[in-house]
C-alpha cells in the first residue's frame, strides 16, 4: 500500500446528508477498492469507509463540507470517483 494520502473536499448536496442509505452506497464503494483506506472527515471527526455506524456518527447534513481522503494504490482515483458521487447527490433529491 502507497504511505501517499489523496483528498479532497466536497459539500454533500443531498436533502438528508449522511444517513443509513448514503453511508451503505460510500461501504459498497469501499468494496471496489480494497487496497485503499478511505476516510470521511467532517469538524475533525473522522470516520472509516468501511464502518456504517462511524460514518453515521459525524453527523453530516446537507451544505457540510466534508473530506475523502484515501491512502492506498488507488488513492487518488477512489477520491475522484466517491466525491463525483457525492456531488451527484446520490441520484437523491437535491
Amino acid at each position: 500500500m502507497s504511505d501517499k494520502n489523496f483528498s479532497k473536499i466536497v459539500t454533500l448536496v443531498n436533502d438528508k446528508g449522511m444517513h443509513a442509505r448514503v453511508a451503505a452506497l460510500i461501504f459498497k464503494f469501499k468494496e471496489q477498492y480494497p487496497n485503499c483506506e478511505i476516510l470521511i472527515e467532517k469538524d475533525g471527526k473522522k470516520a472509516c469507509a468501511t464502518s456504517i455506524l462511524s460514518m453515521l456518527t459525524i453527523g453530516a447534513v446537507k451544505g457540510d463540507k466534508i473530506k475523502i481522503t484515501a491512502k492506498g494504490s488507488d488513492g487518488k482515483l477512489a477520491v475522484e470517483k466517491l466525491a463525483s458521487i457525492i456531488n451527484s447527490g446520490f441520484k437523491e433529491k437535491i
